[in-house]
């Protein structure tokens, strides 16, 4: 296995996140048989990825702590901003599992004014990467991509993962693994040996290399039913045409960062304040 570069070791952290997504994701399910036929990537049934997430440091500059508030402001711009943030709960857990992100746009925005993406210098310049090689630009530079190009990098690479790992001998069967016998309780996990699998294929470590993320995409079903993210509010700021709300989400204490843009509120910025563990 190639060693990962110090600019992506940072990126290791994430697998604490990772987990807790994993957790909210995959219960109760079991991994589809390895040489099963997945659907073609364009009939949006994406099987769930597991991929590090860019919200998992505290914020440089946390907002205070704030007591929980199950009642939002009673005005328009609450109600708006609202809005938005229950599309993302909804949203998001779904693109997670069908990496389907075409309606990514109708809650997020790249601007400026949301600060760095996740609050973290570092991680941003493994998100750049990531970014110039989604559009296919080594010139764009850290001020010029927000949260809206990061995720569309991500789920992008994402997609090219499950691609890679399905065309492999792996996936089709072909290679040779281990055949447990029946009711072996110590038989390899089958996610555990097709994450294997992925992490040795030269075409995903070429991928990895050329987008600076890490590889955690293999398939898994999709759920009948996938349960949306929760949130628990403490507060709303506003400033100007932003707005800042801070609460609980599912995996973590967040603040969100919303920027009204023609008529609508939309998520510029995600940042964890601190992790439920």
């Amino acid at each position: 296995m190639k060693r990962i570069s110090p600019l992506i070791q940072p990126v290791i952290g994430i697998i604490v996140i990772l987990g807790l997504i994993a957790v909210f994701c995959v219960q109760n399910l079991d991994i589809l048989p390895i040489q099963q036929t997945y659907p073609d990537l364009n009939a949006s049934a994406y099987p769930l990825s597991y991929f590090p997430t860019p919200y998992f440091k505290p914020a440089e500059t946390p907002l205070p702590t704030s007591t929980p508030n199950p009642e939002w402001p009673d005005n328009p711009g609450s109600a708006a901003i609202q809005d938005t943030l229950n599309l993302y709960l909804k949203l998001m857990p779904e693109i997670i599992y069908t990496l389907n992100d075409s309606r990514l746009s109708e809650l997020m925005a790249n601007d400026p004014r949301g600060g760095l993406v996740g609050g973290d210098k570092e991680l941003n310049e493994v998100y750049l990467q990531a970014i110039q090689w989604h559009k296919g630009d080594p010139s764009i530079k850290r001020d010029e991509f927000g949260l809206l190009d990061f995720w569309q990098a991500r789920f992008a690479f994402s997609r090219e993962c499950i691609k890679i790992f399905e065309q492999s001998d792996f996936a089709r069967g072909l290679a040779l693994t281990p055949t447990p016998e029946p009711g072996d309780i110590n038989a390899p996990d089958p996610y555990e040996m097709a994450l294997v699998a992925l992490q040795t294929m030269p075409e995903i470590q070429a991928l990895e290399e050329a987008a600076g993320l890490i590889a955690f995409d293999v398939p898994r079903p999709v759920p009948d039913k996938i349960e949306p993210f929760t949130f628990a509010f403490h507060s709303l700021h506003f400033k100007r045409d932003l707005a800042y709300v801070v609460g609980d989400m599912s995996y973590a204490k967040v603040r969100l960062v919303f920027a009204h843009i023609q008529g609508r509120w939309y998520l510029i910025n995600l940042i964890v304040l601190e992790n439920h563990v």
